[in-house]
């Protein structure tokens, strides 16, 4: 028997020749009904017993089970791949140090200047690649990484091809003991630095000249502008009573 408020679920069954139906919600971890699994009889009415409610039980949850599963390994194959194109796009090398420089892993970008191979790099020490000159620098970066919430930060330079290439590392320490290391490549930066530098040095150098080109011009012609004046003078007789002037034409031409 059902209740009248379950009229359309009734007709539903019985258009398909259904006499006794029982069904279990099917329950995730949060308690939150996913679905139902049952049974239903046919032939003859038949009443369900408490073996039946146990069995439909256990294969909701193994069928509850292997949805969240599914669920989890979708959910967490979306996250990699979202980590990987992440840290695909960040240009910086990236190392994975433990406490005495060992390189336990390695990535470079493949327009970097140090593409090297991961297998390569990997269980090598850290001051194979940026040099042992930059030992002090590097463990100082590594004492402040240790410090909670801080980072470490650094610089070195190696030389590449005959070129020398400036980097700038920064360190954080993870909650295994391991530190990251995100590397970057500044020798871009450093040249542009150096080229501003020049140009300053260059227009201070050309702002003096002029100064002085200037300063000699108007030297010149108040010189001249003197002279002029003392001869005027001179030409009126009046030469002898401005010994001021011809004072200061005497300097001026010193």
């Amino acid at each position: 028997d059902m209740p009248p408020e379950a009229a359309a679920e009734k007709e539903i069954l019985e258009e398909q020749d259904i006499l006794s139906v029982i069904l279990v919600a099917m329950r995730g971890r949060e308690g939150k009904t996913i679905g139902f699994i049952g049974f239903d009889a046919v032939r003859e009415v038949r009443p369900w017993q408490e073996e039946d409610v146990h069995l439909l039980e256990v294969v909701g949850g193994i069928l509850v089970a292997a949805v969240e599963h599914r669920q989890v390994m979708t959910r967490l194959t979306e996250s990699e791949a979202r980590n990987r194109a992440t840290i695909e796009a960040i240009p910086d090398l990236i190392f994975i140090l433990n406490k005495k420089g060992t390189i336990l892993e390695f990535r470079a970008p493949a327009c970097s200047r140090l593409a090297l191979s991961p297998d390569k790099v990997r269980g090598s020490s850290v001051w194979s690649i940026i040099g042992m000159e930059y030992h002090g620098s590097l463990a100082l970066a590594m004492i402040e990484a240790g410090q909670q919430g801080k980072s470490g930060e650094f610089e070195y330079m190696i030389e590449i091809e005959g070129q020398e290439c400036y980097f700038e590392g920064r360190l954080t320490m993870q909650k295994d003991g391991e530190f990251l290391a995100l590397i970057r490549d500044i020798t871009a930066r450093r040249e542009s630095e150096a080229a501003l530098k020049r140009l300053a040095l260059e227009l201070s150098s050309a702002e003096e000249c002029q100064r002085r080109e200037l300063a000699l011009q108007l030297h010149d012609g108040i010189g001249q502008e003197l002279t002029g004046l003392l001869f005027r003078l001179q030409s009126l007789g009046l030469g002898k009573e401005s010994p001021g002037i011809e004072e200061a034409v005497k300097i001026l031409q010193k």
